[in-house]
């Protein structure tokens, strides 16, 4: 089963297992930063923060089309200065209760938000989904890589529009979705995170 994560609409920027050519200089830079792991969420203390949400489209000389920014503006407007649940230490994923499809690709979109303490950079995850409908739960499982020409770095205290996506197959019941389901919640559990802390 194919699974994506792209930060915006029409933009998939997250490819599992590619291969990417570097120069020497930019591995020399990557050995100089500390690669840190966390093998699940669970064990971690939680506590409430107040989420700041960047608007992508207003820090980067990237053209974003009105569709991709119409997205980021929501997620914005739903989680920018509110109070949230987040691991201590970690990463977060905060779903809205909410989807679209496009393509056969169900995506479910959220912030992705760093409480490590650090900037960090060339971030990896697996994660386990509960979506809860008013007649079912639906569970699906993802392992994603944050490769972005976008955004290459996430600052401490910074949250990030990320959007999960998971093609529709005879392995899942997405099926159980479609365009009159009610998702009561979303739940996201993050594992396997690793990342290079970024040393000033």
């Amino acid at each position: 089963m194919k699974k994506r994560i792209s930060i915006l609409l029409l933009s998939i920027l997250l490819l599992v297992g590619c291969a990417e050519t570097k120069k020497q200089p930019a591995q020399e830079k990557e050995s100089s930063n500390q690669m840190v792991k966390i093998e699940s969420n669970i064990p971690k203390i939680k506590e409430t923060k107040n989420i700041d949400v960047v608007k992508l489209y207003k820090q980067t000389d990237n053209t974003y089309e009105e569709k991709e920014k119409e997205l980021i503006d929501s997620t914005f407007s739903l989680f920018n200065n509110t109070e949230q649940v987040v691991y201590r230490d970690s990463l977060t994923f905060i779903p809205a209760n909410t989807f679209y499809e496009e393509d056969g690709v169900v995506y479910f979109y959220g912030i992705l938000y760093n409480n490590t303490g650090n900037s960090i950079k060339s971030i990896k995850f697996g994660c386990d989904v509960n979506i809860v409908t008013n007649e079912t739960i639906i569970q699906l499982e993802g392992a994603f890589e944050l490769k972005s020409t976008y955004y290459p770095f996430m600052n401490s205290d910074e949250g990030l529009n990320v959007v999960l996506g998971f093609e529709r197959s005879e392995e899942n019941n997405l099926d159980a979705l479609n365009s009159n389901t009610v998702i009561d919640d979303i739940e996201v559990k993050l594992k396997n995170i690793e990342f290079f802390q970024i040393n000033n």
